[in-house]
């Protein structure tokens, strides 16, 4: 390539990034949740235009102090600005650019990228320059151009000694960091609770309480006041809340659709759907679910307040983004983002799981235990998991739920817990419960 070509085309790169950085800006005026959740990496200084940068600045000032965005209050804020007096033309540029929300983490993506290769041009001009005068020890070049190197990208781990946290961290644990609670005693007994960071997987046959099991867990931790973020493949807003609503009314769904209640289960469901919806709980609207979408409505939430689990049913109709061939290595995939999700959010991720379909047909499962191996799809499944819970209704006592922790980092593994059943309300509870409603 001639030296005129290769300039044109460095040209050309910098209209589609400054194009790009404006289709952004754009975006975000049409659906400002959405783009500063899946664009919440970008920084202004990653702009190669300052200005543009800073009416991104600008506009996630205005998102987080107004609660919402569009161009007229972005207008107001960057006018008068007494070094970029061109902000306001900027935005009305934006405007027009008809940005997409739905292809924000492309444009982010493509920010990160073209920022990234400015800095490793950078770096290598400055490489060249320390290589060519000659006074550097080479095995001094070496270790700073690994450094420089790091420093072009912002996402980049640090690597904080561990004895730089310790002392603040054991005094947080021991005095304010505590497993989430089950709602069952007995479960919490045996599995120590949710803990924060964890990746728990609840799985189990169909119509085996798996689901039941996870949105119970769910309104547990809502019930202390913390907000749950619920995504479902399988039952919209409306279906969940008619479940919560059984399961604290004690009064089937099918007694209400069918109108057979009597006056007092109408009472008690009328005061459950009171309490329900005090309830810090909210469903992803997503029909496709992702990881990558998963991650964008819990962090919505944890604007709104603290943010105290995250509930995925189920995992095997999780979209892969990495367009795996197999169901094998997209669940794989799968389980390694939820984990890194918990990690990042440091909250506990539940994940309701399919098993395999031939799993001791016609045994009781009390003679044969579930293994990490009957998770469908296993992988890595059950080695990402801290926690995994099998669910079964016993089959020579179908009041009895039986509950198997297959693997436990927080407790006592490779043992049973009976809870009581009662599916038809959609409810377990600890055998000692008597009922009552609310």
């Amino acid at each position: 390539m001639s030296e005129v070509d290769e300039t044109q085309t460095q040209v050309s790169g910098s209209q589609s990034t400054a194009a790009v950085e404006i289709a952004l800006i754009s975006a975000a005026m049409v659906q400002p949740a959405r783009v500063f959740d899946d664009a919440d990496h970008v920084t202004p200084t990653m702009f190669s235009s300052p200005l543009s940068g800073f009416v991104w600045s600008v506009a996630q000032a205005v998102y987080e102090r107004e609660r919402g965005l569009d161009a007229a209050l972005l207008l107001s804020a960057c006018q008068g600005d007494p070094v970029y007096r061109d902000a306001g033309a900027r935005v009305v540029e934006c405007v027009t650019a008809g940005g997409m929300p739905s292809l924000a983490g492309s444009y982010a993506r493509d920010i990160h990228d073209a920022y990234t290769r400015r800095q490793l041009g950078g770096v290598s001009l400055r490489i060249r320059q320390v290589v060519d005068d000659g006074d550097m020890p080479t095995d001094e070049i070496v270790e700073n151009a690994r450094a420089w190197i790091d420093q072009c990208d912002e996402t980049i781990t640090q690597a904080p000694m561990i004895g730089e946290d310790l002392e603040g961290w054991t005094e947080q644990w021991m005095n304010g960091v505590r497993l989430v609670p089950f709602p069952w005693e007995s479960l919490n007994r045996a599995a120590g609770g949710l803990a924060p960071g964890a990746l728990t997987v609840v799985a189990g046959a169909p119509s085996n309480g798996k689901s039941i099991l996870a949105l119970q867990a769910a309104e547990g931790v809502a019930g202390n006041g913390l907000a749950v973020s619920y995504s479902s493949t399988e039952m919209t807003q409306r279906e969940l809340m008619n479940r919560l609503v059984a399961a604290a009314s004690e009064v089937s769904i099918t007694k209400i659709q069918r109108h057979e209640a009597d006056d007092d289960e109408k009472a008690r469901w009328r005061a459950a759907s009171r309490r329900v919806a005090t309830l810090p709980i909210a469903v992803n609207p997503r029909t496709t679910v992702s990881v990558r979408g998963i991650r964008s409505h819990a962090r919505s939430l944890m604007r709104r307040g603290p943010l105290g689990a995250i509930v995925v049913d189920y995992l095997q109709q999780v979209d892969s983004t990495s367009h795996k061939h197999s169901e094998y290595e997209a669940m794989n995939e799968v389980s390694k983002q939820l984990k890194a999700l918990a990690l990042e959010m440091q909250v506990p991720v539940i994940v309701v799981s399919s098993v395999n379909r031939n799993r001791r047909q016609g045994q009781n499962p009390r003679d044969v235990p579930p293994t990490l191996d009957d998770l469908r799809g296993s992988g890595t499944i059950g080695h990402d998991a801290d926690l995994v819970i099998f669910t079964e209704i016993d089959p020579e006592d179908p009041g009895t739920a039986l509950l198997y922790i297959a693997k436990n980092r927080n407790g006592e593994r490779n043992t049973w817990v009976n809870l009581r059943n009662r599916s038809y309300v959609m409810r377990f509870d600890d055998p000692s419960h008597r009922g009552g409603g609310l």
